[in-house]
């Protein structure tokens, strides 16, 4: 009797653990079953940078906007709107000896009259030397300035008050003036341009300037022309000027700055035997004596 029962308990274990075993196999699959759907979702996470990566729409959206980032351009027009009413009050402000000369500027342009414009240049000097720099006012000699750069290089005399103006936009506008008319113009023949940069040297500061006139010595003269320039340059330009050409005289001669000779007189005489080892050649003259118009 005891024997059934236990038969009946262990037969009753193997049927509940078979039935236990059968519902975990049922069981498992169903929770492996969302397995795909984390496979389904990384398609999802994926798209948006598919998207992100594919640059066309973006461009497409970019290109739209550029005219929307035109009200920067707007305002610079509203901005020259207003500088132009301002110049118009400030014309009105003008006494009549002014009004006078800003007409007297105008006429020179419109008649193409370069020593016209001299005789304004020089009332314009006269008034600031007996009346003080700022008897002009800056309208009128912005207006000058932009004549002058008209008229460039024969107008350079006048352009040079300009340059050491007190007002430094129209110093720097005259700077401008002498890079872009004078030292970009290949009609100028090296020796020309010598006897510009010595001229202009004297009065100017303007860093940027200085570094164009500096690749210009460098550059667009012959060797006999270079070592005459600098040598002038070095007797009569600005400390400024100076300061920079001496970096040109150090890689004219191939040393470093701080081997330079801080006495001119000795530098001059570097740069002299400089110039007995490396003489103009032959077909300099032709190739530096400016391009005919």
């Amino acid at each position: 009797m005891r024997r059934t029962q236990r038969n009946i308990i262990i037969s009753a274990l193997l049927v509940a653990i078979v039935v236990v075993a059968g519902a975990l196999y049922m069981y498992l699959p169903a929770e492996k079953a969302p397995e795909p759907k984390p496979s389904s979702e990384k398609p999802h996470r994926k798209a948006p940078q598919k998207k992100h990566k594919s640059n066309a729409k973006p461009n497409r959206n970019n290109k739209k906007q550029r005219p929307r980032a035109n009200p920067a351009v707007l305002t610079n027009r509203l901005n020259s709107a207003r500088s132009q009413a301002q110049e118009e009050d400030e014309e009105k402000n003008l006494s009549a000896e002014m009004k006078n000369l800003l007409a007297e500027i105008q006429s020179c342009l419109d008649n193409n009259d370069r020593k016209a414009l001299t005789k304004v240049c020089d009332k314009i000097a006269k008034i600031r030397r007996e009346k003080g720099e700022e008897a002009v006012p800056a309208i009128v000699r912005e207006r000058a300035v932009e004549a002058i750069g008209h008229f460039l290089p024969a107008s350079l005399a006048e352009l040079l008050a300009f340059m050491a103006d007190t007002n430094a936009e129209i110093a720097q506008a005259a700077a401008d003036k002498f890079e872009d008319e004078v030292l970009n113009d290949t009609t100028i023949g090296d020796r020309e341009l010598s006897d510009i940069l010595v001229s202009m040297a004297k009065v100017i500061n303007n860093e940027d300037t200085i570094d164009s006139m500096m690749m210009s010595i460098d550059g667009n003269m012959r060797n006999s022309v270079k070592v005459s320039t600098c040598n002038q340059l070095l007797e009569s330009a600005t400390d400024a000027v100076v300061k920079q050409l001496r970096e040109t005289i150090a890689d004219i001669l191939e040393v470093e700055v701080e081997e330079l000779p801080a006495d001119n007189k000795t530098l001059q005489d570097k740069l002299n035997e400089w110039l007995k080892e490396n003489p103009d050649d032959e077909d300099d003259e032709d190739f530096y004596k400016g391009s005919d118009e």
